[in-house]
């Protein structure tokens, strides 16, 4: 597995396997590219004239060593973050708050072996998502499920941009578990990933821990 950066497509295209593998091979100078995966994606729209897909492409060739030399092919670096497994199955950690830091703190506790009980000061997403529009629709207010409080957190309701200034190992591990909650492969290699609201209550839901606490 070899990964190449820098390849530019037009954005009139469509980033098909096929696009993608044409792509590679004429910046290789080579045929047989295969099992091509997307890293990053990014627009660069600054020439108005030509707008252009940026992408970091993994994918095999035949004898890949040969292709070392290029100044944009590089060795893909294993650095999914993994939870560790913890000896004792039957340590209940107490996780306050099912905002984003609480479901995924309870998430990798759970991964880990344990069995985390979540405690939530609001209502449901389902609920929750009621009591925000009659609040924008009549101004009554619930104080204890509204924007601001309820499971999903306060970024429930923020249209669900995954935007951090961080670069820290461990982003490529809840990126992927959005993923498989149902919010799209794109969202593992875009460079400004979006789910958007609805998306996002759906992700909450299907998160949500078999037994629910709210005080």
């Amino acid at each position: 597995m070899l990964r190449i950066s820098n390849i530019k497509i037009s954005a009139e295209y469509e980033l098909t396997d096929e696009v993608l593998k044409a792509a590679v091979e004429k910046s290789l100078r080579a045929n047989g590219v295969k099992n091509i995966k997307i890293v990053r994606q990014s627009v660069d729209a600054r020439d108005k004239s030509r707008v252009v897909h940026m992408l970091t492409l993994d994918f095999d060739i035949y004898k890949e060593k040969r292709f070392l030399r290029h100044k944009n092919i590089s060795i893909p670096q294993n650095d999914m973050y993994e939870p560790k497994t913890c000896a004792n199955k039957e340590f209940r950690p107490l996780v306050a708050g099912f905002g984003p830091a609480g479901m995924f703190c309870a998430l990798a506790l759970a991964e880990m072996g344990m069995k985390p009980v979540v405690i939530e000061r609001g209502k449901c997403v389902e609920d929750r998502q009621k009591d925000v529009e009659t609040f924008w629709k009549s101004g009554k207010l619930d104080t204890s499920s509204n924007v601001q409080f309820g499971e999903g957190g306060a970024g429930m309701f923020s249209d669900g941009k995954l935007a951090t200034n961080t670069h820290d190992y461990r982003i490529a591990w809840v990126l992927e578990r959005f993923r498989e909650f149902g919010a799209g492969d794109s969202v593992v290699y875009d460079a400004k990933p979006h789910v958007g609201t609805d998306v996002l209550a759906a992700f909450v839901h299907k998160h949500r821990p078999e037994q629910s606490v709210v005080w």
